[in-house]
């Protein structure tokens, strides 16, 4: 049985049903990466889907969550996957590994329910300057650079955007995983998901102007990813 929305996520339910820029920036920076990168294999399952908003735009994906919320196929906890080893083609994640107190666990655990060619791809949180001052000060979670992996006990919603760049980053503390190759590490998204606010019930960016900002952004990437970046696209492929 699905457990009830929690207010924040019925805020963010209500804001993804009434902000169309919203809708129209997630379909095409964060779910079509997770769709396009994946490799031929099947299946696909989805950790920490919340709710279910990529499910909505491709009903063959397995969503899962720690708990069983409306609209997902149902509960997993990411260092105890309910999947024979060698069955998964792909496991994907939006925001998901910077909730994880033990992100090499989780990692590791994929490794082992992935195919051989099987590829995790995630996209989250990523440092860079401009980041960092989001993150740190202006973000409802937090961003600890500090931080020691793995973490002590904390709640499931808990995040920290420093754990993805602890993990991957140039200083990585954690970047061996047994059996996962990076294949993909690159730095994306910063202007138009600002002003769109996110799952705000506002935003600055009124849908007319998404697109050519939006191109804008995508035709001077190269000149700005490694200052005002948000977020980092991660492809990992399991040996074959």
């Amino acid at each position: 049985m699905a457990e009830p929305l929690s207010p924040q996520m019925a805020r963010m339910r209500a804001a993804w049903s009434t902000k169309p820029v919203l809708r129209q920036l997630y379909r095409e920076q964060f779910f079509a990466p997770l769709r396009d990168l994946r490799s031929p294999l099947q299946p696909t399952v989805e950790l920490g889907a919340g709710l279910g908003f990529l499910r909505e735009e491709d009903p063959s994906v397995i969503s899962t969550d720690l708990v069983r919320l409306p609209g997902l196929s149902l509960a997993a906890d990411s260092q105890r996957l309910p999947f024979r080893s060698g069955s998964v083609g792909n496991v994907i994640g939006l925001d998901v590994l910077h909730h994880f107190a033990d992100p090499v666990a989780a990692l590791r655990e994929i490794a082992r329910v992935l195919q051989p060619g099987g590829r995790c791809v995630l996209v989250e949180p990523w440092i860079t300057p401009l980041a960092y001052v989001i993150y740190r000060w202006f973000h409802s979670e937090d961003c600890d650079l500090s931080l020691q992996l793995p973490l002590g006990p904390k709640e499931p919603l808990e995040g920290n955007a420093a754990i993805p760049y602890l993990c991957f980053g140039p200083q990585a503390r954690a970047r061996a995983v047994t059996g996962l190759r990076t294949v993909e590490l690159a730095p994306f998204c910063s202007l138009t998901y600002l002003l769109s606010l996110g799952f705000a019930r506002s935003s600055l960016l009124p849908a007319a102007l998404y697109r050519p900002l939006y191109a804008l952004e995508r035709a001077t990437l190269p000149l700005w990813r490694r200052l005002f970046a948000l977020r980092a696209l991660i492809v990992l492929e399991k040996e074959r």
